[in-house]
């Protein structure tokens, strides 16, 4: 029935289908109900109730075993055809598939299902870049997205430390970047959202030149900014990222939970009473990101603004109040979307800003880190699991333990370098 859990793990509690004795069982995470059964305000009410088993078995994601190439084969890249077996626990036809490479969508538009040969078998055949480490498989229903399967490609070394690149291999990074300090109602009651928004493009435009070729970056955080300069924002990501380049969204503002518990981001014009016209939904983030290529990170420091308390060291920590992010961190997670999440703070938790830093505490932990404090390894590149070591500990730090940032990195997204280090802002 309905459930909670800290993000992430939903994937760690779920459904066994036995399917007789000749067959092994299925197992169904609880993540892939999310939006049916992810429920935190009902829980004190749903106790002692009985999920509806059938309704469940209607509802079951498709599976997906991948029969070749084998584990193992050395991927020299190019066309590589893969055969699969497709089952519906269900009943209900699979209308889509789509295809992963490494960490990453092999294209934003889901693949469709190949007729089966006369033993049950599908095939496609997909464009490989030469060095695959893994190749994922998902399929879709109307009702259900299923589990990814992987297939393991001989692999290269772990990261060890600075990629071997050259002046033409390295990768572009964009950045969405906006920082809101009002709506609607609501003028100005945050004071360094958008500073926090111009800070950070400011230290990612200086990564040009070190592990990337370019960074392009596409700032809102003047002037009246509004859901369809958001939306275009986000677009513009997708189009321009290529699956070598990163792509960055860092939001900065208010965000709130609608009564459904999904969280919207509000611009200047976005309105409380019309946020499905003014705001962006996490929806909107998490399907645009979901399926742009290259490698993907989110940096949400995102809450309402509350009352003045005291802090670390008597310095005053406005409180940019409690909004659930939680939903929109599964979704961005999930296998199908595959994104590296920064998040400000725990579900139940405020995030804050304060005079004393000029920014919200996490984007001051984030700016400092970057600056060499999260260089754990002393080789002057700063990797996603440093990054998300230092967070969490120095935002703690920084508010005396009332607010605790949420990392999560997807199981299929290794670590990698996300940016050399850059001496801090003045």
């Amino acid at each position: 029935g309905l459930y909670d859990t800290a993000p992430g793990c939903d994937d760690l509690i779920g459904w066994h289908v036995n399917r007789g004795a000749a067959d092994e069982a299925d197992f169904f995470p609880a993540s892939i109900f999310r939006t049916r059964f992810h429920r935190p305000d009902e829980i004190d009410r749903a106790l002692g109730l009985t999920p509806d088993r059938d309704a469940l078995l209607g509802e079951l994601p498709p599976v997906v075993t991948i029969v070749s190439p084998r584990p193992g084969t050395a991927c020299a890249g190019g066309a590589v055809p893969v055969s699969f077996r497709l089952r519906s626990p269900s009943g209900l036809p699979v209308l889509a598939l789509r295809a992963y490479i490494d960490d990453q969508p092999l294209q934003p538009e889901p693949l469709a299902v190949p007729a089966p040969d006369a033993d049950g078998l599908h095939t496609l055949t997909l464009e490989v870049p030469p060095g695959t480490e893994r190749l994922g498989l998902v399929a879709e229903t109307g009702a259900a997205v299923g589990r990814a399967a992987w297939l393991g490609f001989q692999g290269a070394p772990p990261f060890t430390g600075l990629p071997v690149v050259t002046a033409t291999t390295k990768p572009v990074l964009y950045l969405l970047a906006v920082g809101v300090n009002g709506f609607i109602g609501g003028e100005n009651t945050l004071q360094f959202a958008t500073k926090d928004a111009a800070d950070f493009a400011d230290v990612m435009h200086r990564q040009a030149g070190g592990l990337y070729r370019d960074v392009q970056v596409h700032l809102l955080n003047h002037g009246r900014v509004n859901r369809e300069e958001i939306i275009r924002g986000l677009d513009w990501l997708r189009a321009s990222t290529t699956r070598e380049d990163v792509a960055v969204v860092f939001f900065a503002g208010h965000g709130v939970n609608d009564i459904d518990g999904s969280y919207h981001f509000l611009p200047e014009t976005g309105d409380l009473r019309a946020l499905r016209a003014t705001a962006v939904s996490g929806g909107d983030v998490a399907q645009v990101l979901g399926t742009t290529r290259g490698k993907r990170i989110a940096f949400l420091d995102t809450c309402h603004a509350g009352n003045v308390l005291a802090g670390a060291g008597g310095a005053a920590l406005s409180a940019r109040a409690v909004v659930n992010l939680d939903r929109l961190v599964r979704q961005l997670t999930s296998a199908e979307a595959g994104v590296v999440v920064f998040a400000s703070s725990a579900p139940t938790q405020d995030s804050y800003e304060s005079p004393a830093w000029q920014n919200g505490a996490f984007t001051e932990a984030l700016l400092e880190g970057l600056s060499g404090m999260a260089d754990m390894t002393a080789d002057r590149a700063i990797s996603i699991g440093e990054l998300g070591f230092y967070l969490p500990e120095r935002v703690s730090r920084l508010t005396n333990g009332i607010q605790n940032p949420i990392v999560l990195r997807p199981t299929a997204v290794r670590d990698f370098p996300f940016a050399l280090v850059v001496p801090v802002l003045p």
